[in-house]
């Protein structure tokens, strides 16, 4: 926990505009050290948009506790749309992502990269929180950053399960389309034709 606090202050100093939080651990402990919640709030004092992995113990809050209202906290999707049965949710739940449904099948599961060089096909709230990181980096290009990029996340997701907010997807899942569209919009079409070189 001080590592992560330390690297997010490190990271502030530096001048970043978006922060991912892919942490977890086996066994969920709700709270948070001080000197960790004390980084994460100067992140977003400053600014920055932080986006956290809800957590992978289908446990009915976000499990990244600090920062609440204000960072964007991530669950995950399968590619059916559901809510991953791994991926917790309720209290704290901003939007979901694709996260991959965790079965032992081919074409289930995120492709993710892997630290011997290569690519594994991986599942969890970690690999969902990323999507939403880089969508907060496509709206920080073009000069919407902070709070204002997390209000738009939030108010352009596509809606799932019943209308509106929920507690099972939170806003609904992240779209990037939506979240770029307006004047100049060629960032959002690049975006969409890497996204559709990527499944082709």
């Amino acid at each position: 926990v001080d590592d992560v606090a330390r690297g997010i202050n490190f990271a502030i100093s530096r001048g970043v505009d978006v922060i991912n939080l892919s942490l977890g651990q086996e066994v969920a402990v709700i709270g948070s050290d001080p000197e960790f919640e004390a980084a994460v709030d100067r992140a977003l004092d400053r600014g920055v948009i932080v986006v956290a992995a809800s957590g992978n113990n289908s446990l009915p809050v976000c499990e990244q506790p600090s920062g609440q209202g204000r960072l964007l906290c991530v669950g995950a999707v399968d590619r059916r749309g559901m809510r991953s049965f791994f991926s917790s949710f309720g209290s704290g739940l901003a939007v979901v992502a694709p996260g991959g449904s965790g079965l032992p099948l081919r074409d289930e599961n995120v492709l993710s990269t892997w630290g011997d060089g290569g690519y594994r096909e991986q599942a969890g709230t970690s690999q969902a929180a990323p999507f939403v990181a880089g969508v907060a980096a496509l709206l920080v290009s073009r000069g919407v950053r902070g709070q204002a990029a997390v209000n738009r996340i939030v108010a352009t997701a596509r809606d799932a399960g019943p209308p509106g907010p929920d507690a099972e997807y939170g806003a609904g899942v992240v779209n990037a389309r939506a979240a770029v569209s307006g004047p100049g919009g060629g960032v959002a079409r690049v975006f969409v034709a890497a996204v559709q070189r990527i499944r082709a």
